[in-house]
């Protein structure tokens, strides 16, 4: 989720976020995926770093939009964030400033988790009729660090740990 700091896109903010290599995140995602996955069939690493990508170009043409990611997007933008190195100059080339990340969005009490599956509905719609990869079909919850902070649940808990 974004933060109310909403940053105003540089000229060419497709084409630098289309530009953005991410090699390194893609090998690191693979492996967490083989580790965490081996008995199934992850989705495509290259589908969600390309679905990332095309989030970053729907927050860089509606700013001030409260955008919810998919798990699989949240998943690459915290390991993007975490190349503190990259991160940073990413962000200024493509928005002029950092794109800062709220994943507390939703878990405050009821009126705030109603907020958060009006805009990941919004966000759902917007990513639908702006791009026609399917990231946003199968829409499951995001759980940062053991806790619902991005796209809306079926499971009412809303502390740490409390459902997986």
């Amino acid at each position: 989720m974004l933060t109310s700091t909403h940053p105003t896109p540089t000229i060419d903010a497709f084409g630098a976020i289309d530009s953005l290599d991410f090699e390194q995140i893609a090998f690191k995602a693979n492996r967490t995926r083989l580790k965490k996955h081996a008995d199934t069939q992850a989705t495509s690493v290259d589908q969600d770093i390309q679905a990332y990508k095309n989030f970053l170009k729907l927050v860089a043409s509606h700013p001030g939009r409260e955008l919810v990611p998919t798990e699989e997007i949240d998943e690459i933008w915290h390991m993007h964030i975490l190349d503190t190195q990259r991160y940073r100059p990413d962000c200024e080339m493509i928005f002029g400033q950092m794109l800062e990340h709220y994943p507390y969005f939703g878990i405050k009490d009821s009126m705030d988790q109603h907020q958060l599956m009006r805009a990941f509905a919004e966000t759902q719609a917007l990513y639908r009729e702006t791009f026609s990869d399917g990231a946003y079909d199968k829409a499951d919850a995001t759980r940062c660090k053991g806790h619902a902070c991005h796209a809306p649940t079926p499971c009412r808990c809303r502390t740490p740990g409390a459902c997986k």
